[in-house]
């Protein structure tokens, strides 16, 4: 199974990298997406992946850094529907995780998720848009319109928008 690994070097480009991890089980922790990267000004490091949880699902988790990569803490989930148990049989589809660094300096999680119906949960909804201030910001829906909230670092936003949610659902912010 595929997993994902940290590693540090001076430049891209570099040909030897150092302190390299494994940061993920590739038997617990299947088939990884959304692989997202954010440093805050303070310096932490927050690293951000979805990854399949047996039998059907999917959820979002985040993992931080205090010493540029030497070690991690443990997985957070933070990618979930709150009104459904997280435990792999909820029929959550939560993926695609992006991380920017906000004005502020904190940190902004935005990932697509969706709910079918099962046994348990007769409710459901299709693609929609995510977002959440890491690390324990409320889970907010997107609606598929202009996101003010998206706002990010030093530049100006200029417009946001948020995709046709039966597509794929992306964030675009369009800075001067």
């Amino acid at each position: 199974y595929p997993t994902v690994w940290y590693a540090s070097a001076s430049e891209l480009a570099a040909t030897t990298w150092s302190n390299t991890q494994e940061l993920l089980d590739p038997w617990a922790e299947r088939w990884p997406t959304g692989v997202s990267l954010a440093q805050v000004s303070a310096g932490t490091v927050y690293l951000s992946y979805s990854h399949y949880d047996y039998p059907w699902d999917d959820y979002v988790f985040y993992r931080t850094s205090t010493n540029d990569g030497s070690s991690w803490s443990g997985k957070t989930i933070y990618g979930y529907e709150p009104a459904r148990a997280t435990e792999g049989w909820s029929g959550v589809t939560a993926a695609n995780a992006y991380l920017v660094v906000d004005q502020s300096g904190g940190v902004r999680a935005f990932w697509d998720q969706s709910a079918g119906p099962t046994s348990s949960y007769q409710d459901s909804y299709p693609v929609q848009l995510f977002r959440r201030d890491l690390p324990a910001g409320a889970i907010t829906p997107i609606p598929a319109t202009k996101e003010t909230l998206s706002q990010c670092g030093p530049c100006q936003r200029t417009a946001a928008f948020a995709a046709d949610p039966p597509r794929r659902v992306k964030v675009f912010i369009l800075a001067g």
